[in-house]
This record gives C-alpha cells, structure tokens and sequence, in this order.
C-alpha cells in the first residue's frame, strides 16, 4: 500500500471539528499571530483546545537574561542563544534547594525581565489602540504571579524542595505542594487568555489550582515511583479534565490550558503529554479531534538548521517511525513531540500533524497516523552526540544466560541509562548518550566485570562519538544501506562502529563526531536530494 496522498491528510485535518494544539515556547508569545490563527479557525467552526508551554525564544537578544546554570546546549554541545523559561526555573529551584536564595531570586527575576521584554515585544511589533495600558495589564499579570512564587519560596525552606525527575516541587505552607517547574505554564496560560482578550478572542482558562497537591497526594514519591499509584494518578487527571471540558466546551469555543499536569511533568516535554490526555479526553467525549503540532516547520528530512540542498517534508509517518524519530532510545531525538505523548495519542487513535500554522497547505504539513507503508528507503537523516560506547569481549558470556541482564542491572542500579545494546558471540556492546558514565564508574565497572568473569576480558571505552541514524517508514533491502555507507565513504570515514538496522524504520551507525555534520549532508544528498 502507497502512502496516502498529501489532499488526504489535508481533508482529515479540514473533517475534524475540535483542534488540540500544543502551542510550544517559540509560539507561545507570538499572541497576534497566535489570535488571527485561532479567529481563521473559528470562522471555519473548528473548537479549540489550546496547551501553551512556557515562555522561550532563541532570539540573540534574549540571551542577555539566560544564568549561567540554565543555559540549554544543542546537540553537539554549543550553548544555545535565547532563553527558556523551563531550564531557568529547574535552575531556581536547584538553587534554591542548595540554601542559595540570592541565586534564587535572581533566576526568578531573570524570568520576569525576560517574560516583560519578550511580551512587550510582541505588543509593539503589532500595535493596538491604547497599546500602553494594555503593557500594564501584562505587567501587572507577570509581577502578580511573579511575586506570589517568590512569597511562596520566601515561606519555605531548601528542605521543602522535591525533584521528581524533571518536575520540581515546593511543599508551600501556604498554598500546598506546587510545581516549580510548572510555574512557566501556568503564567503561560494567563498571558495566553490576556493576549487573545486583547486581540478580541474570547478564551477560557482550564482551572489547575491546587490539582498538583490532589494528584499527587501526600507522598509524591510513592506516587511517581509505584506504577498502580501513577495509572490512579492519571485516572484522576483524565476525570478532572473530564468533567471540566464537559462543563465549558459546549459553551466555549476556546480553552487554554497550561502545559504542566502534574505527574506527566517528570520528564521535558511534559506539554505534549498534557495536550495529548487533553485530545484523548475530547475524543472520548464523542468529538472528532485533530492534534495539533506548532513548529517552525513541518517534519523535515534533515535539521532545518543544517541548510541541506534538497531538504523536503516527510508527509506521512506512522507512529511506529515517529517513535524512533522522536525518541530517545533508537531514534533520533527529533523533538517535534515527546514520544509518550504520542503513544498516547497513537492509543486513542488521534490524527497528529505537525505544521507551521502560518503556511499550513496541502504538502505543507506531516501527518502521523496509521497507514500501512510500501517497502522503502531513507526518508529521513538524523544524528546526536554519543558521549560514551563500551564493548566487553569474553569468551565467559558464550553459552552462560544472564550475561547481558547482569549488565543492564548494574548500570540501572546507578541510575544510568544504557542507549544501545549490540550482541555477538563473545562480545557485547552499549552505547550511551545521556552522560553519567565517568572515570570512577567505569572503574568500578571493571572491578565488577573481573569479580565475575575474572581478568581474562576486554573492555574496550570508545568516547566522542556521534550516533547517525537513518530512518523511514519502511526501509527495505539492502539498498538504502548500501546507500548510507557510501555516503560514510564520500564523507571521508573509512570505518563504522555498531552499523545496524533494529527496525524496520531505522538504520544506525556510530561515527567519528567531528565527521558526523559532513557524513550527514552526505548521506542526505544520497539517500534523499538525489
């Protein structure tokens, strides 16, 4: 079976009647572009459910804000301009936690100069009558939740801090257990109801408060760390959010909702996964839901950044490639979404589209959902730093079950994450990408290796690599890897650690890292321009 056609995906986007659109960082302040998106979509009878992340631009202008501590690097390490909301709040409340209060309040008050400017800018690039009360009334609304933040951490002590992950929590005396980390989201969604007001868009504000203490009850810990407690956890969200759209969407056309949900906040992008419980509540309430992905650009068959000749969009991806696209395991962490959230979506059976909503077209857009793809090449190129590889040689594993579980469960009891595991006779090979291996555990690594197996091993340490992934919906033959290291061999890489296709969606190799922009491009140029 063919892919479906590009009009296909764009009749299902134009036949669904409720839009769930996760409104990312980069869009979130873009408050006139945001109102005449929504008022096209009105006009056309579409309901909107709108999930607005925090506050982030990676303008150069903003970088003048960005501490020293928050600031985010891309994948090949470089600090990257702008600022984000989010890492600067996780950086507040580490700060805070440590006994640093000083270097607390100036991350908080770096997050208010930053959110005024960047507000502020978007009201004088698209001027108003009385545009200088309604700065005010923005002000106002950033200083008021601004300094209830800080008179909750005035009130409490480092000892109140709580890191579930990703999600930082406050044990407020006066207000409860609140998310620090979700603070961005909740002053998100207040701009976001003001900036539509003021742009003549009526919109109503899904109410969260005190829902983080409700969920996650007494001891969060146990919460996030038992998997019955999680699923009841969820039950609950799914219940309130229930009962909430049920009370507003059939008298509202808009609802804007902040982005943190507790429980769903222990990972980054936890937005996605609060617009996806969002589309998968309205579904079930008998509505025909579109989920909505803003970006720059649709799905691209290379970084944008890149600048590749012949980058083109991947129309169609099944949840199967979007997984490992998006993912952080085989995949290519590509970012559009968090792969979670797209289980979930992919569970309710949810049209997704990622598109850029100011040239959403025909061609224009990338349509996940369930198809059934013709066999194949590389639709699409990828890579990502891959600080660490480790690879055991021993005859000891041949023929002797629980080798690799002896492996993966020490790693796991120190909390590191293993990325790739890769198997011969008598070797075993893993890669790792999110760091936490130094010298001291791979010493103490080699120490439990030889307390098994004895001295008679190879440990080889393989550093500064770069995982480079090509990816398709269903890659077929041995063409498309016939294609990939020729494109290594024009790059001028001679030899490839780990070549492997795990899936039928993804081919990986791991390359020299200062070669992988030059392999890519090339690679691109075989695989897709051409």
């Amino acid at each position: 079976m063919e892919s479906p056609s590009s009009q296909h995906s764009w009749n299902v986007l134009q036949q669904a009647d409720t839009y769930v659109t996760k409104i990312g960082g980069e869009n979130a302040a873009d408050f006139a572009g945001n109102a005449t998106m929504i008022a096209a979509r009105l006009a056309q009878g579409k309901k909107q459910i709108l999930a607005v992340s925090a506050l982030r631009s990676s303008d150069p202008r903003y970088s003048q804000y960005t501490h020293q501590d928050a600031a985010d690097r891309d994948k090949l390490g470089k600090i990257k301009h702008g600022f984000n909301a989010t890492s600067h709040l996780i950086a507040m409340a580490s700060h805070f936690r440590e006994g640093d209060r000083e270097g607390a309040r100036d991350i908080l008050d770096r997050i208010r100069r930053f959110t005024k400017d960047i507000v502020r800018a978007d009201t004088e690039q698209h001027p108003l009558p009385h545009a200088k009360s309604i700065l005010c009334r923005f002000d106002a609304l950033i200083d008021r939740h601004v300094d209830g933040l800080s008179a909750q951490m005035d009130g409490a002590q480092p000892e109140d801090v709580l890191a579930l992950e990703k999600d930082w929590l406050l044990r407020s005396p006066s207000s409860g257990i609140v998310s620090l980390t979700g603070f961005g989201e909740e002053l998100a969604q207040t701009l976001t109801v003001q900036g539509l007001a003021v742009h003549g868009i009526r919109s109503c504000g899904i109410h969260t408060a005190g829902l983080t203490e409700a969920v996650l009850g007494d001891l969060p810990e146990e919460t996030v760390r038992q998997e019955s407690l999680t699923r009841q956890a969820i039950d609950s969200l799914r219940d309130t959010l229930r009962y909430q759209l049920a009370l507003l969407l059939p008298s509202q056309d808009v609802l804007v909702a902040g982005g943190y949900l507790p429980i769903l906040g222990g990972q980054r992008g936890y937005s996605d996964k609060t617009g996806a419980l969002l589309a998968q509540v309205a579904k079930q309430a008998g509505n025909n839901v579109a989920y909505l992905i803003e970006k720059r650009s649709p799905v691209l068959s290379a970084d944008p950044a890149l600048k590749l000749e012949g980058t083109r969009v991947v129309e169609h991806m099944t949840p199967h490639l979007a997984l490992e696209v998006f993912g952080n395991v085989h995949g290519a962490d590509g970012g559009a979404i968090h792969p979670d959230a797209l289980q979930m979506l992919a569970d309710a059976e949810v049209d997704t589209f990622v598109l850029n909503p100011a040239d959403s077209h025909s061609g224009s857009i990338t349509h996940i959902h369930p198809f059934d793809p013709s066999p194949g090449g590389i639709e699409m190129v990828a890579m990502r730093p891959m600080p660490l590889a480790l690879r055991i040689r021993t005859t000891k594993m041949f023929g002797k079950p629980g080798f690799l579980k002896r492996v993966t469960d020490w790693f796991s009891a120190r909390n590191i994450s293993i990325d790739q595991v890769l198997t011969s006779e008598v070797t075993a090979s893993f890669t790792f990408a999110n760091g936490g291996v130094d010298d001291n555990v791979l010493q103490s690594f080699r120490s439990f290796l030889e307390d098994l197996y004895g001295k008679d091993l190879g440990l080889d340490v393989i550093r500064d690599r770069a995982l480079l992934f090509g990816l398709g919906n269903n890659i077929s033959g041995i063409a498309p890897v016939t294609t990939l290291l020729h494109g290594l061999e024009q790059a001028g890489i001679s030899h490839a650690d780990f070549l492997m296709q795990s899936t039928r969606e993804v081919i990986t190799a791991v390359i020299p890292r200062e070669m992988a922009a030059a392999a890519l491009a090339r690679i691109h140029e075989s695989c897709i321009a051409n």
